[in-house]
């Protein structure tokens, strides 16, 4: 109690007489003693998750981490970082080191098609394991069949590199995805199965599956209705600090693909999680 009390003394007066911070110090050890730990947690901090996610789930490879209390590992949810605005600084001090104008890393060139190669075949497993568990703990189908319909198709989906290429990839991600969760609805008498089951059963998936639809309307169609507009200025909001867009730029349609699928990895593995631990 006397820690906190101290700790909200000392935040308060920074606050009044505008002083910096000291994020930079508390990460500098890190950086110069435990580069690769470092680096790690440069990945939480410019988007990248899923792979941030995977290594925190290997104790011995981010002890110091663990140990200075800087990120906080908690079953069948996402690593965070304890201190947001140690997380807020090093997300623009890291894109400011690699001079990029986002806040998100963008994969390119090879990279981002080895990326997306293995994220795609991955989720077609991960659907697929979603799918089995869903049936045995909530009594109904995701989807159909074993997996989203068309997996082959999936898999080939084009690597986002402007706005065509951004159309292309969420017109037939949401085709293949949430159009086979609204086909698994009807086929099973289920009114309102996404609105209805899907997001109170699944709201982590949901919140995934809604996302992408919510851009593929805004890319695809000239209006948008009410709820499909809020959750559009909800998602901007949050990828890219601002709802007021009425188009994007090649890198912004790049973060886009990334968001979407980096969400789906993310929520599908948080539902088996819940399901299974």
């Amino acid at each position: 109690m006397l820690s906190r009390k101290a700790c909200s003394f000392f935040h308060s007066q920074v606050e009044r007489e505008r002083k910096p911070r000291y994020c930079k110090h508390i990460l500098s050890e890190l950086e110069e003693f435990y580069p690769d730990e470092f680096e790690i947690l440069c990945m939480g901090a410019s988007g990248e998750e899923v792979d941030f996610g995977a290594f925190m789930r290997q104790q011995s490879s981010v002890r110091h981490l663990r140990e200075y209390g800087i990120v906080h590992v908690e079953k069948e949810k996402r690593p965070r970082f304890v201190i947001e605005c140690l997380k807020t600084y090093l997300m623009y001090e890291t894109a400011r080191r690699e001079n990029r104008p986002y806040s998100r890393r963008i994969f390119e060139g090879e990279k981002r098609v080895s990326w997306l190669s293995n994220r795609l075949t991955s989720l077609v497993k991960e659907f697929r394991a979603l799918n089995a568990i869903v049936q045995t703990a909530l009594s109904f189908q995701l989807f159909a069949g074993d997996t989203l319909f068309s997996p082959e198709e999936f898999i080939k989906m084009p690597v986002v590199i402007n706005y065509d290429t951004l159309l292309s990839f969420l017109v037939t991600a949401n085709r293949l995805i949430n159009d086979s969760i609204d086909r698994s609805g009807k086929k099973q008498k289920l009114e309102n199965f996404f609105f209805d089951r899907v997001q109170k059963e699944l709201p982590v998936l949901f919140e995934a599956l809604w996302r992408l639809r919510c851009y593929r309307h805004f890319v695809a169609h000239e209006a948008l209705n009410p709820p499909t507009r809020a959750g559009l200025n909800k998602y901007l909001l949050a990828d890219f600090g601002t709802k007021d867009k009425a188009s994007f730029d090649d890198k912004e349609c790049m973060i886009i693909q990334q968001v979407v699928l980096d969400e789906f990895a993310l929520s599908i593995q948080g539902s088996i999680a819940r399901f299974t631990n």
